[in-house]
């Protein structure tokens, strides 16, 4: 299997044999088509058509553990500059919430406090659809 046909186009002829000669009608005979051009068509069938190839290439780029991949290596970045962001900011800061009185890097603390919020907007977030879909079940 040659590169294009990868990527879904169908191969070249490599002899002129395939091609009627000018003036001769279109539709294809026996003495027209040639071992080579039996094999190319063959290929286009088993691969499928010019625009199914392309679409096949297309699903194996945007599959899921594609996605997934991508995905991971973005969460591992992030997870990178965390480390950082913490490592360089060690120093000890006393925290005090709901009568507690603790210390924790600075770096943690602020980590916590965004991990907090980002759970508060999930919650929120929950609780709106949540009555959202109550309010289309209602009017159907």
């Amino acid at each position: 299997m040659s590169t294009d046909d990868q990527y879904g186009t169908p191969p070249t002829p490599s002899t002129g044999t395939d091609t009627p000669p000018a003036g001769a009608d279109a539709t294809p005979s026996a003495a027209h088509t040639s071992p080579a051009g039996a094999s190319a068509t063959a290929a286009t069938t088993a691969s499928g058509s010019t625009k199914q190839g392309r679409k096949r290439v297309d699903l194996a780029k945007n599959s899921r553990t594609a996605r997934a991949w991508s995905a991971w290596i973005v969460g591992a970045i992030i997870l990178i500059f965390l480390l950082v962001f913490i490592i360089q900011n060690s120093d000890s800061t006393p925290v005090q919430i709901f009568g507690w009185e603790f210390s924790l890097p600075l770096g943690v603390t602020i980590l916590l406090a965004a991990i907090g919020g980002a759970l508060i907007t999930a919650l929120i977030g929950a609780a709106r659809m949540l009555q959202m879909r109550r309010a289309a079940r209602k009017q159907r």
